[in-house]
């Protein structure tokens, strides 16, 4: 069954039962969870392809949100129909499998990038993870548009709205990437490799000068 999903609206709500799973057909979406003290951690986001709500299979409950990015499209199915498909078609078996693969090693890479690296190797490896999932469905891996905002990204990394647009910026500057609104160019993969590697540091962009001062106001 397609289902539409508007932007900011929710596909899943925290502790709802699991009755379906939801392939993504367009658009994007982001998983949240709540903390002990009720704030919203954004866990991740999901791409065309990708299957979600995963994440309740083990409990039979959804344990947190998740939100569309923008207007998206999902294609759900029952899960005791899913399952008893996989029990029958063996392609299908292995790609659910390999959907819940991908998801756990992506929660182990980002405990490793919240745990070990610097801000700067969090957002690098954070570009190449969603570069590396655009490319593996047919789309460009170095040219691509962030359906999440800044905020979005700094929950998901740890780190604040401003570092995000100082470290883009930053990369902006070196040359290593191009940045227009949320359109993303990487432009020296090399480059980036290094910052993400731990290799290298981004240096800081420079600061616009001040408008010289105007009227008769004194120092």
């Amino acid at each position: 069954h397609r289902r539409p999903v508007k932007r900011d609206h929710y596909l899943i709500h925290a502790g709802a039962p699991l009755d379906r799973l939801y392939f993504v057909n367009s658009g994007s979406l982001k998983s949240t969870l709540p903390d002990a003290e009720g704030r919203l951690q954004l866990v991740g986001f999901s791409l065309p392809g990708e299957i979600v709500g995963m994440s309740a299979i083990g409990t039979g409950l959804h344990p947190g949100n998740t939100i569309a990015l923008e207007d998206s499209s999902c294609c759900s199915v029952h899960y005791v129909d899913l399952i008893g498909l996989c029990q029958h078609i063996p392609a299908l078996q292995h790609h659910l499998h390999g959907a819940m693969s991908g998801k756990i090693r992506r929660n182990y890479e980002l405990m490793l990038m919240l745990g070990s690296m610097h801000a700067d190797e969090r957002l690098v490896n954070f570009l190449f993870d969603l570069s590396h999932r655009h490319a593996a469905r047919g789309y460009s891996a170095s040219q691509f548009r962030l359906s999440m905002t800044r905020q979005d990204i700094g929950s998901y990394l740890g780190l604040k709205l401003e570092t995000v647009s100082r470290l883009l910026a930053s990369l902006s500057h070196d040359g290593l990437l191009e940045v227009d609104g949320r359109e993303i160019n990487l432009k020296d993969i090399e480059g980036l490799k290094r910052i993400g590697e731990g290799l290298k540091h981004c240096t800081r962009a420079p600061r616009k000068k001040k408008a010289p001062a105007t009227g008769t106001e004194r120092d």
